[in-house]
């Protein structure tokens, strides 16, 4: 009796982790990035498929999951929502810009997990809600490694989601 318990256990959780895995994104996407910005509040009429799709009430656990295990996304393509923000290297004067939610944090060492976006085209305003979709790729910069996503899409999005993340 304990060992078909234990079967149907493991077959349950082969299940569950099987029904979780990341859709087929394809290998016919475009190689051009384009940035763009829209009104709209829902997906755009031509779906771009993604192989990770990061939710609201997951946010800072997928997010850590792909910095972590970067060798498993590298390539993939990632959707997600969140504010946008644009600043620039004071050094340098390079630009960089991020979509990004406040995650948890104490006494002025919040968090801010998400990705830096690099596109072809023109940016919203800082702290616009946006659906960004792009590619994730490492870089380079002063003998450090950085990740970005490769813009396909960024969407200005007129309904906001939430803004703090915990989880």
């Amino acid at each position: 009796m304990k060992r078909k318990m234990l079967t149907v256990l493991l077959l349950a959780a082969v299940l569950l982790i099987s029904g979780c895995s990341a859709q087929d994104g394809g290998s016919g996407d475009s190689p051009s990035v384009s940035a763009q910005s829209s009104g709209g509040s829902a997906r755009g009429a031509q779906e771009i498929p993604v192989d990770v799709d990061i939710t609201e009430k997951m946010f800072v656990a997928q997010i850590n999951d792909i910095y972590l295990n970067h060798q498993n996304y590298l390539g993939k393509t990632i959707r997600l929502e969140g504010m946008f923000k644009s600043t620039a290297n004071l050094s340098t004067g390079d630009s960089y810009r991020f979509v990004y939610r406040n995650g948890p944090g104490c006494c002025g060492t919040d968090t801010m997990p998400g990705f830096e976006v690099k596109g072809d085209g023109n940016y919203p305003e800082d702290n616009a809600w946006v659906r960004a979709t792009g590619v994730l790729e490492e870089y380079e910069e002063d003998g450090k490694p950085y990740f970005q996503l490769r813009l396909k899409e960024l969407v200005v999005l007129d309904k906001r989601g939430q803004e703090t993340v915990s989880q």
